[in-house]
């Protein structure tokens, strides 16, 4: 038996575990991807989006074109941007054409 145990069984107030011998694990770094933006990509992403909720294809791609090319501005100006970004930013732009929209974008990854 270790001289732990031993200690633990005849003094149960002072207990104090601690693990000998062996290293701390390593933290876990997130992998980063690398992915390019492209605002044909943002385009369709928002038109496919529209799509399920029903709205029209012609008015949708009007304000696609529009959100595109702002949020496409305001990338170009960061030197990283992750996902989230780009979706806040989506929705924030999408508010002043279709609420509906926006909120898919906002709540986008969560379960609605």
């Amino acid at each position: 038996m270790r001289e732990a145990e031993i200690d633990a069984r005849i003094d149960t107030k002072k207990i104090k575990v601690e693990k000998l011998d062996e290293p701390k694990p390593k933290p876990r770094r997130r992998k980063q991807i690398t992915v390019k933006l492209s605002r044909d990509d943002l385009i369709s992403d928002i038109m496919r989006e529209a799509r399920v909720l029903g709205i029209e294809p012609g008015a949708a791609a009007l304000f696609a074109e529009k959100v595109a090319g702002k949020v496409a501005i305001w990338a170009k100006k960061r030197s990283a941007v992750t996902n989230d970004d780009l979706d806040r930013m989506l929705s924030k732009e999408l508010e002043k054409y279709n609420w509906d929209l926006s909120y898919i974008f906002k709540n986008r990854g969560k379960i609605i």
